[in-house]
């Protein structure tokens, strides 16, 4: 409870957090207790009645889905280690490009790829792009829609449902009773003639490789080695002499469903809509025969950190250190941002002296911890 100046904000808080979600509030611990135990007792009832994937759905809160040109986010981002995404403003500009200005390459790309290893950021810079800035760019949108395929309900086909509900105004009940091919028609055709931006975060999860139970814990650098997803960044610095290998080790790169992977190049070739994709693997399905993008079809592989971003979010973790110290260090791992995080929470926990600890640690102890960051 809040009756000081920060009564309104708290009403806000409140607000902004039961959106979208089913709450419930109580005034005492009895309360609470009551709320509890029937919740449990419902929760059991429904697992007793559901099959085994209704019961993964039913894991997440009802799924509402607001009237367009509401903006539809159907699984928030929460993944944020500080209150701001810390620098990638080449990254933002380039979406920026993709939605505003004829003159640039990316412009006339319908569906564009944002691709890197996880760690690198990519869901942290769309989701500030899709909020912050898009709704500048893009006045005019019939909608905006946010879906995570990290999700475990967030399947090919459920997307494909809520985004057509969402989009056209029906009941997702409507939408499921459709034969799959009239959903897709009706969802390409809807995207073709009203503009619609949808973001797909985490597509990969749809991909041969990483569809499978156990996809959290898979090692990027070894999916790479085994579908040269770092080939198709020939032109982002990777040598002609290794080009070749790249036709021969892209099957973990389609969609496990191939009805994903046609819609997938279907809609880079609408009219109206604009599709923005994060994901760790470039799918096979959007490439053609040579190993380029689709027409309609574009892709920006992320980095690390430049310098100045690199310091500037070891900042935001309150430790210290100076830029002639902790530089050599970051390049050590190319400013990659999740072992940047890492090393960074293990300083500002030190005991001894917090935010202060000495950055030249052993390196066996320093080379276990950017490990452990790694595979996480």
């Amino acid at each position: 409870m809040e009756t000081g100046p920060g009564a309104e904000k708290l009403k806000q808080f409140k607000a902004q957090a039961s959106k979208g979600r089913i709450h419930a509030e109580f005034k005492s611990p009895a309360d609470l207790r009551g709320h509890v135990i029937q919740g449990l007792a419902e929760l059991k009832e429904r697992e007793e009645a559901e099959s085994e994937e209704e019961r993964a759905t039913s894991f997440h809160p009802p799924n509402v889905i607001p009237q367009a040109p509401e903006t539809y986010i159907a699984h928030p981002y929460s993944l944020l280690q500080t209150s701001e995404v810390v620098g990638r403003q080449a990254e933002l500009n380039l979406l920026t490009h993709w939605v505003a200005n004829p003159r640039h390459d990316a412009y006339q790309a319908r569906l564009f790829n944002l691709v890197a290893i996880g760690g690198m950021g990519k869901s942290a810079v769309t989701w500030k792009w899709f909020n912050e800035v898009a709704p500048n760019e893009m006045p005019d949108l019939a909608g905006r829609m946010w879906w995570s395929f990290y999700e475990s309900d967030a399947r090919y086909e459920n997307f494909i449902i809520r985004a057509l509900a969402y989009g056209a105004g029906k009941s997702e009940e409507e939408v499921r009773k459709m034969a799959p091919p009239e959903r897709e028609d009706q969802l390409w055709q809807l995207l073709d003639q009203k503009p619609f931006l949808l973001v797909l975060d985490g597509l990969e999860r749809i991909l041969i490789a990483y569809a499978r139970m156990d996809a959290a814990q898979m090692l990027d650098d070894d999916l790479d080695e085994k579908t040269a997803n770092r080939v198709f960044a020939a032109a982002h610095g990777i040598p002609d002499d290794v080009r070749e290998t790249y036709l021969e080790k892209h099957r973990l790169r389609m969609t496990a469903d191939p009805r994903a992977g046609k819609f997938l190049r279907r809609l880079s070739q609408m009219r109206a809509s604009r599709i923005l994709v994060t994901t760790r693997l470039f799918p096979a399905d959007l490439q053609t025969i040579t190993a380029a993008p689709v027409p309609g079809c574009d892709a920006s592989f992320l980095r690390g950190l430049t310098d100045d971003d690199a310091i500037n979010l070891w900042r935001a973790f309150g430790v210290s250190g100076s830029r002639e110290q902790l530089l050599p260090l970051f390049r050590s791992f190319e400013n990659y941002p999740l072992l940047l995080r890492a090393l960074a929470g293990e300083v500002a926990e030190y005991r001894s002296a917090p935010g202060n600890r000495p950055i030249s640690m052993p390196r066996p102890r320093l080379t276990k911890t950017m490990s452990k960051a790694s595979k996480t």
